[in-house]
């Protein structure tokens, strides 16, 4: 046996240890004996045992379930003569009554080790449980025919020709996994109804199969439910995620028709999942139970489709309102978001596309806002969309849609479009009026009065703002591609987010989503395209003393000072790309950095702290050749960095100090520095 190669004599041993001695079967597959033909009904192990045959056969299928979790030896297993046939034999003939009394024996022995006082640490360095047949036979199926439509049909009954690598396999009665399914269903143990869940699953999947499947489901419902929310609550009382996800995967193919929708609805799912996904959602190790919730969530919160208008349809579309209203003011949020920050796969889709369900969920009527812009007309963001946005959920985007490649997941990368897309479309509130542009001062605020291109005024807003979110709603969906085109039009549009919003949350949260991309070379380069630099430089250039002067409120003035630091931050990164350095100097970057100094100096507090990320910016832009040294100097970066130098604080004078040294360099300004005792 070659490295990285199968043992499949040895698997088809044990897989067929019930039936014929090592030698028979041997002999009989090198002759090419199907695994499934009968070979009597007397007991063949070398020690007439069933229950070392079933340890055996039990072993053998946990190698195939782990075989099925690496792609290329998935193929292997499908391609060996015999191993997938034997499997289904195995588990379609198994004795549930023996394998029953094995899986008693190992809670009995758990149960001893629990009453003899040994704690969870002595009890998992203790040897593991053997693997019990039926649980991993099903988990081996399942996983081998999650990805392959053949596959699945042929557990199905279907043709075995194509079923899995192109083999051809003896055909199985129809109905016959699906009727072991049923009978482990019944079984009451949670571990195997738990793998037929995951089976049931798994067969269900896209083709001709689903149909069979669904309406299986749908003669079982009642007694299916049982089922999942006995798995939901195990899984939550005993802190099990595989339960969790199991239950979850059963109630997602019950609620897929209207009627186990309908009785689901009315079995009190709904608080189970919730207090799941608040329980669970966005800690290490429960993506998938996550996922599949999240699933099933959805699926419960889709209105029904019938369209007949019937009082069960309003019934239904009224239970759906609830569990949507109950879904938003649930606090799942901030868990969602720290879900998508985990990056998992088997949840980043589901949890996004929640939270744009969540955020496009029209607020309550008594709330004071506006209706979600979504389907046409102008409109606001609602309360947990703010909070989606203040707990990083659109930075999350778009580090994902900017880092995206093949193998990127698809529907997240829709989601996160999405989620921009409805962001800039509600990115105003109706209810204020627009604040002077903070990137705009002077006559250029004047002058933007005047301009057309997507910069609307509050005024103009029921002309001009309607059109333009027109023709943003009549743009493609789907994901921002990835080309250098996709990401300069995903940069525009957040920077026209950030020129256009009236909310000071959103603005600063564009910019952290800004400086979060901006070390990917491709992310700062389409920024830097996009006009990035002139608009942070403006945001620096801002007057925060003279807010204070002309009575803005003080949490404000707060955002924008947040808003300096973010843009400040956001200089650096961009000037950390070598090619972008000159482009960055030259559209105001620097300029920027040296206002920031200025206008902030002397003050304390949050003025303090950028003035501090002003001049760490400085660095990458001086430090490379010096030639942009006396361009600083000419634009008055010293004397607020000689006043932070002689600071108390040690964190101004270790930013001073780094930024004073690059300019030392200069001849002039060390005679300079030697003259007033600063030594760097």
């Amino acid at each position: 046996m070659g490295a990285g190669s199968i043992n499949t004599g040895k698997l088809l041993s044990d897989l067929n240890s019930d039936v014929m001695p090592q030698h028979a079967h041997q002999h009989g597959a090198a002759h090419g004996n199907t695994p499934g033909a009968s070979h009597g009904s007397g007991m063949s192990d070398e020690k007439g045992d069933p229950l070392v045959s079933l340890q055996r056969s039990a072993s053998a299928a946990l190698s195939v379930m782990y075989l099925a979790s690496m792609p290329g030896l998935r193929d292997q297993v499908k391609a060996a003569p015999g191993v997938i046939e034997s499997l289904a034999r195995r588990v379609l003939t198994v004795d549930l009554d023996l394998a029953k009394q094995v899986v008693m024996h190992q809670q009995a022995a758990m149960q001893r080790s629990q009453q003899q006082g040994q704690d969870q640490q002595q009890r998992a360095a203790g040897a593991a449980p053997p693997p019990e047949l039926v649980s991993v036979g099903l988990l081996a199926l399942a996983k081998l025919a999650a990805p392959d439509t053949a596959l699945q049909g042929w557990l199905l009954g279907g043709s075995g020709r194509g079923a899995g690598a192109g083999v051809a396999r003896a055909r199985l009665a129809e109905g016959l996994v699906l009727s072991r399914v049923d009978e482990v269903m019944r079984s009451g143990v949670p571990s195997w109804q738990a793998a037929a869940a995951v089976l049931l699953h798994s067969l269900a999947g896209p083709g001709t199969g689903q149909r069979s499947v669904r309406a299986w489901v749908a003669a079982r419902t009642e007694g299916l439910i049982d089922v999942g929310m006995g798995l939901l609550e195990t899984g939550a009382f005993m802190n099990s995620t595989d339960a969790l996800s199991s239950g979850a995967q059963l109630l997602e193919l019950v609620a897929a028709g209207p009627a186990g929708r309908q009785q689901l609805v009315a079995s009190g799912v709904q608080p189970v999942i919730l207090q799941v996904l608040l329980t669970y959602t966005g800690t290490n190790g429960t993506s998938a139970a996550v996922g599949n919730a999240v699933r099933l969530l959805r699926q419960l919160m889709a209105p029904s489709a019938s369209g007949s208008g019937s009082t069960g349809d309003a019934a239904g579309q009224a239970a759906a309102a609830e569990l949507m209203h109950n879904v938003t003011h649930a606090g799942l949020v901030a868990p969602l978001v720290r879900e998508v920050r985990l990056g998992n796969r088997a949840s980043l889709a589901p949890a996004l596309v929640l939270l744009l369900d969540i955020m496009r969920a029209a607020p309550a009527p008594d709330s004071g806002t506006n209706n979600d812009s979504d389907s046409g007309g102008s409109g606001t963001a609602n309360d947990s969309a703010h909070e989606a946005v203040g707990t990083g959920l659109l930075s999350l985007c778009a580090q994902l849609l900017f880092q995206a490649d093949g193998s990127s997941d698809p529907d997240a990368l829709v989601a996160c479009s999405e989620i921009v897309r409805h962001t800039l479309r509600n990115c105003k509130d109706a209810n204020r009026p627009a604040p002077r542009r903070m990137d705009l001062d002077g006559e250029e605020a004047a002058a933007e009065q005047s301009e057309g291109a997507g910069k609307a005024t509050h005024e103009g807003a029921s002309a001009s703002g309607k059109q333009q979110q027109q023709q943003q709603q009549q743009q493609p969906g789907g994901a921002y591609t990835n080309t250098a085109q996709a990401r300069q039009q995903l940069a525009a549009d957040l920077l026209q987010m950030m020129r256009d919003t009236t909310f000071p949350d959103l603005h600063n949260a564009v910019l952290e989503a800004c400086r979060d991309v901006a070390p990917s070379r491709v992310a700062a380069e389409a920024l830097v395209a996009a006009g990035a630099v002139p608009q942070v430089a403006h945001i620096l250039m801002h007057n925060v003393s003279q807010s204070h002067e002309q009575g803005v409120d003080p949490g404000s003035t707060a955002w924008i000072v947040q808003s300096q630091r973010s843009a400040a931050a956001l200089v650096a990164l961009l000037a950390l790309q070598p090619p972008l350095r000159q482009q960055v100097v030259e559209q105001g970057g620097l300029k920027g950095l040296a206002a920031a100094l200025m206008l902030n100096s002397g003050h304390p507090g949050l003025m303090a702290q950028v003035r501090v990320t002003a001049a760490a910016a400085l660095v990458p832009l001086l430090g490379e050749d010096g030639r942009y040294l006396e361009l600083a100097v000419h634009l008055g970066v010293l004397e607020p960095l000689v006043k932070m130098y002689f600071a108390t604080s040690e964190q101004e004078r270790r930013a001073a100090g780094r930024v004073l040294t690059l300019l030392g360099q200069d001849t002039s300004v060390a005679a300079m520095f030697e003259r007033v005792g600063i030594k760097v």
